[in-house]
């Protein structure tokens, strides 16, 4: 019981990179951030950056003017070597 209890507070504790990808109105940006995973921890680091100032938003005419899209994915190191990659 107790080693489960402390399992949890470790996955929880434990962040993750994510590669974020923001399509609006017009514009794109890509950047990456480091949140525990957990949507509202990414929302947060999300908000965080954007609040930062310091996200190039690029012209980009391929999304609809209209709508807004947001995707995120876990980013994981290529350079461990915890088994074969396929």
């Amino acid at each position: 019981m107790i080693g489960a209890f402390l399992f949890g507070i470790k996955k929880e504790m434990e962040r993750k990179k994510f590669l974020v990808k923001i399509r609006a109105f017009g514009h794109a940006t890509d950047f990456m951030i480091e949140a525990a995973d957990s949507i509202e921890a990414v929302e947060q680091a999300v908000l965080d950056k954007i609040g930062e100032k310091s996200i190039v938003w690029e012209a980009n005419s391929f999304f609809e003017k209209r709508k807004c899209y947001l995707t995120y994915e876990e980013v994981k190191d290529a350079n461990r070597h915890d088994g074969v990659i396929r």
